[in-house]
């Protein structure tokens, strides 16, 4: 429920880091360009969604990635012991 939240506080964290980067005055007297944002959100529920993985090799690795954990921790204890 908290999304919008999440993505304006990693915005905000990576314009800081950007701004520093590029050594720009963000409270200069000029305009600065700064990249547009692209936000993309990973949903590992179990609730079925619409699919996007056949636009992306990325998003086909990711989610056979997110099913072989799902597949070990039934057979394995993934928590840490110590």
């Amino acid at each position: 429920p908290n999304i919008n939240l999440r993505f304006l506080i990693y915005y905000a964290e990576t314009m800081l880091d950007w701004i520093r980067r590029n050594r720009k005055n963000p409270f200069g007297s000029a305009l600065l360009r700064i990249p547009t944002p692209h936000f993309v959100v990973f949903y590992n529920g179990r609730e079925k969604r619409p699919e996007l993985l056949g636009r992306s090799m990325v998003l086909q690795g990711y989610a056979y990635f997110v099913e072989s954990v799902r597949e070990l921790a039934k057979t394995e204890d993934l928590r840490r012991k110590g």
